[in-house]
């Protein structure tokens, strides 16, 4: 690979390089300064210390030119590593891996496609993670499976959402398609998916599931035709355009399954077996075709990651310069730091390109709503701390999530540009409040949601996305009221599984330091019990008879399982996220 020349002086610059080209870059040692040519003559970079493309020490994939740039490029289709002989800065696609089609009907959610320019990398061996696909649903009462996020350097591709069956649906990086009779439509993560279709009321077909670049179409309404996958997005990052994550087709029990979204998609079954995602594209694969004993989902396919690096490379400035007041400042270990922090969606104006530590806290998840035995606690929102994160000039887009209300399927993702923190799974119960109307397990999550109380699978936890949360606790299997409800999952720890009559304790939080001072956000809450649980340290709701406690606000914490017996309890609502972001200033 190759750097920046360095040269002792001007005279030694001039005698190597006779035809300076335009952007052309060197270092000067005597004047401990980076040069830009501009076409006329050599001029010093200013902003301090200067970083360029990082250099990597792996034999590239492959290698192109593009608009007078030279690029090599890196593919992961499975999972490995990746090593940075020299820090630096590349683009990064990452796309996780595509839900599985349900059996009645809805088609699996596409993978969550992520494209990062001039992300730093530090010089290390980073692992590169690449998400399978989500298996179809095998029988006719259960969803599709969730796709597995893909992660590189702190950048998630979320995992596609499974296709639902009945009522169901299911979040991801795109939205699973509803199953049959559902007339909810399954959020995707925002700027990374779209939300999957939804089913018309008709009871024998499912709708598409959502891609990358398109929301899933709904189910025909005639009970023929399965709803079309939404469209993947074009990407060409290994020098020709690549369609990616394109949501499945929903499965029809009649004539028509619905076709599979561009980038991969698998197409619906018509009383057949839904075709499987394309591997390596994050697609969704579509829904089975219902009564047919091998009419089942189609597997999702597995996810990917490639990385470029242009070369020569663009030298690129320090430390990132922010205007506007900052919310603070402090001086820690001869360092002194502003830092901006927001609970409310804003923007941030960068006036020039560098690093900054970012943190991005998502919405918390609710605390179940239980009608029957139990309820478990709600997920905290996804916890992402990046240190040296790139942050390009211009007026970034800051967005706070909200924490989810009773009964609301999950948080919702806080980002700063390309960062993002998804929101936390909503605990299990038996709710008898819509979009569920019966038992269902704790959601997954930034954390996941604790599991219900009760002997079927509802006293399942939701899981938590790698690297941003944890598990929820698992309820006790007893069909008695007051049993113990599982935890939410914090951003530090699983959620407590409930014991006996006692509910399970949320998932203690993480504790940082951006703002001078420790603070510990992401806790999850409580999960329902004769004795309730406590909400996990960094905001977490407590369990509680009617109604649970909320998570507090800007926190992410989960809210605390809510019940009453056969008329119903309300969950606590989750807490809103926040997003700090820190540059070191002296």
């Amino acid at each position: 690979m190759q750097g920046i020349a360095v040269f002792a002086d001007a005279t030694a610059r001039d005698a190597a390089i006779t035809s300076p080209v335009d952007g052309q870059a060197c270092y000067r040692s005597d004047d401990d300064a980076l040069e830009i040519y501009d076409g006329s003559a050599w001029s010093e970079v200013s902003g301090g210390a200067a970083l360029a493309g990082a250099a990597i020490s792996d034999t590239p994939t492959g290698t192109y030119t593009s608009g007078a740039i030279t690029y090599d490029y890196w593919t992961y289709n499975s999972s490995g590593s990746i090593t940075v002989a020299t820090e630096g800065y590349a683009d990064v696609l990452v796309v996780g891996g595509g839900g599985g089609g349900a059996k009645w009907y809805g088609g699996g959610g596409a993978g969550g496609h992520l494209f990062k320019t001039n992300t730093f990398l530090s010089a290390a061996t980073h692992p590169v993670v690449i998400g399978a696909g989500g298996l179809g649903a095998l029988n006719s009462s259960s969803n599709g499976g969730s796709g597995v996020s893909s992660y590189f350097n702190c950048y998630y591709g979320i995992g596609g959402g499974g296709g639902a069956h009945y009522w169901d649906v299911v979040a991801g990086g795109s939205g699973g398609g509803a199953g049959s009779g559902a007339n909810v439509v399954a959020p995707g993560t925002s700027g990374q998916g779209n939300a999957g279709g939804g089913s018309n009321s008709a009871t024998s077909v499912g709708a598409g599931g959502g891609g990358a670049g398109a929301v899933g179409s709904d189910s025909g309404a005639t009970n023929t035709t399965g709803g079309a996958g939404g469209a993947g997005l074009s990407n060409s990052i290994s020098g020709s355009a690549v369609t990616r994550a394109g949501g499945g087709g929903g499965g029809s029990r009649f004539s028509t399954g619905g076709a599979g979204g561009a980038g991969g998609g698998g197409a619906g079954g018509a009383a057949a077996v839904g075709a499987a995602g394309t591997a390596n594209t994050g697609g969704g694969g579509g829904g089975g075709g219902g009564l047919g004993a091998t009419a089942y989902g189609g597997n999702g396919g597995s996810g990917v990651i490639i990385v470029r690096v242009a070369r020569p490379y663009t030298p690129l400035s320090g430390q990132a310069a922010i205007s506007g007041a900052a919310t603070g400042s402090y001086t820690s270990g001869g360092a002194t730091y502003s830092y901006w922090t927001f609970n409310s969606s804003s923007t941030l104006e960068v006036t020039t390109a560098g690093n900054a530590d970012v943190l991005v806290v998502g919405g918390g998840g609710a605390g179940g709503s239980g009608a029957f035995y139990g309820a478990g606690g709600g997920g905290a929102g996804g916890y992402l701390a990046v240190t040296d994160a790139y942050l390009p000039v211009g007026t970034l887009t800051c967005t706070i999530g909200g924490g989810a209300a009773a009964n609301t399927l999950t948080g919702t993702a806080s980002s700063l540009a390309n960062y993002y923190a998804i929101g936390g799974g909503l605990g299990g119960a038996y709710t008898l409040t819509s979009p569920f109307s019966g038992y269902y397990p704790g959601l997954h999550g930034g954390s996941g949601g604790g599991g219900n109380t009760q002997t079927n699978n509802s006293k399942t936890p939701g899981t938590g996305l790698t690297g941003q949360g944890n598990t929820g606790g698992t309820g006790v299997s007893a069909n008695t009221s007051g049993q113990g409800s599982g935890g939410g999952g914090g951003a530090n720890a699983v959620g407590g599984a409930g014991v006996t009559s006692t509910g399970g304790t949320g998932g203690a939080g993480s504790a940082s330091s951006i703002t001078g001072s420790s603070v510990t956000r992401g806790g999850g809450g409580g999960g329902y019990g004769t004795t309730p649980g406590a909400g996990g340290s960094g905001g977490g709701g407590e369990a509680a008879a009617t109604t649970g406690v909320a998570g507090t606000a800007n926190t992410g914490g989960g809210g605390g399982g809510g019940y009453v017996a056969a008329s119903g309890g309300t969950g606590g609502a989750g807490g809103s996220g926040t997003v700090i972001v820190r540059v070191r200033t002296a």
